[in-house]
């Protein structure tokens, strides 16, 4: 099992791998003149990486709305009419 996990793993490397260094060259080659975004982006004002934030912000945000909202606000009433017969 585990071969075959690292075989899959490995063959995603052909693609991901070429994919992730042209990335990164342009977005190297955008944020080179402008150093003040690029700081603010590597969060090196807080001491820390903004990335955490802004991808597990909006998870937990997300995940902690829907399972309040299938709480709902107290047990469902409902009325003899809707009982059925």
């Amino acid at each position: 099992m585990d071969r075959w996990l690292t075989r899959l793993i490995d063959a995603q490397g052909r693609w991901a791998r070429p994919l992730g260094d042209f990335n990164h060259r342009w977005l190297s080659a955008l944020f080179r003149p402008m150093p003040a975004v690029r700081d603010v982006l590597n969060g090196r004002w807080l001491g820390h990486p903004l990335h955490s934030v802004m991808t597990d912000g909006p998870i937990g945000i997300l995940s902690s709305s829907s399972s309040s909202m299938s709480w709902g606000s107290g047990p469902r009433r409902t009325s003899p009419s809707s009982w059925g017969s």
